[in-house]
């Protein structure tokens, strides 16, 4: 009677064709749950199975457990030399009720893999010994500037991969052309970041700014067309000297337009068969827009 019952099971399974996953074709599609539908082999199938098994499980947990799963990591600001004994800096911290403390020994707060804290350091000179240390050992390094920028406006601290000492310069996005000497590129596109802008090797619509040592080039011919700003490197270099001012920015049109480059910088005019009278207007003219 077993055997007879067994029979018949085997006979209505039979009946039902079981999923193949062969080598699939090309044109071969697996959908996974609501996802969208994927061109897959079988070996990319079956990860992609045991990832989302995976990212459901450890979703499952994050609902059940909360914050639990995540604990908060606490922001440890620590004043560094004269940034200590800055008045306006420690009142800003105090008034936003961010803890700190002072050091002139920036080694002793080294966190190594410690997780517990998240160690935001604030120097006054980015030129200092403390600047290199903390530099080369991957530390969070911040200005005066930031900090009262971030007390101001009530927003926390900006989280920058570089070290940012003030943001004369957030929101831009910077390309530079004509440029020989690589340290001088070099020392301009780090006073950039430490003022909170960004780099692009090439032009295109995402950059806002143009520092150009001469009107040649495609770069040039292409800030033209789209109306970009295209200035001098006097534009970086007088903005860092304001770095202090937290009110400044560098895209303010006023400071801005005294660092546009002439349009006939670098180049040499030559005018023949012209009256004298012609000749003398029009070498007026070009000297007044600049060389």
């Amino acid at each position: 009677q077993q055997l007879a019952e067994l029979a018949r099971e085997l006979i209505e399974v039979s009946k039902f064709k079981l999923p193949r996953f062969p080598a699939m074709a090309d044109s071969s599609m697996v959908t996974l749950g609501t996802a969208r539908s994927l061109l897959v082999d079988t070996s990319v199938y079956d990860s992609r199975i045991v990832e989302t098994t995976k990212d459901q499980a450890f979703l499952s947990m994050a609902c059940e457990d909360g914050e639990d799963m995540l604990p908060k990591v606490e922001t440890r600001v620590v004043l560094v030399g004269e940034a200590g004994r800055n008045g306006a800096l420690v009142n800003a911290l105090q008034g936003i009720n961010t803890p700190f403390i002072k050091t002139d020994n920036v080694q002793e707060f080294e966190d190594g893999d410690n997780t517990d804290f998240e160690t935001v350091f604030v120097l006054t000179d980015f030129n200092s010994p403390d600047y290199t240390y903390l530099y080369e050992h991957d530390n969070r390094i911040v200005g005066p500037p930031v900090v009262l920028h971030c007390a101001a406006t009530e927003e926390p601290l900006h989280f920058s991969c570089r070290p940012l000492y003030c943001t004369a310069m957030l929101n831009l996005s910077l390309c530079f052309t004509g440029f020989k000497n690589k340290v001088e590129m070099k020392n301009l596109v780090n006073l950039v970041h430490h003022m909170g802008g960004a780099i692009r090797k090439d032009f295109n619509s995402k950059v806002t700014h143009l520092v150009a040592c001469s009107t040649h080039g495609e770069k040039y011919r292409l800030a033209v067309c789209m109306g970009a700003p295209i200035l001098s490197p006097s534009w970086i270099l007088n903005a860092w000297e304001r770095r202090d001012n937290v009110h400044f920015h560098a895209n303010d049109e006023e400071f801005r337009t005294e660092f546009k480059v002439p349009p006939f910088q670098n180049c040499i005019l030559s005018f023949l068969g012209f009256s004298e009278e012609e000749k003398a207007n029009m070498e007026e003219r070009t000297l007044k827009h600049g060389l």
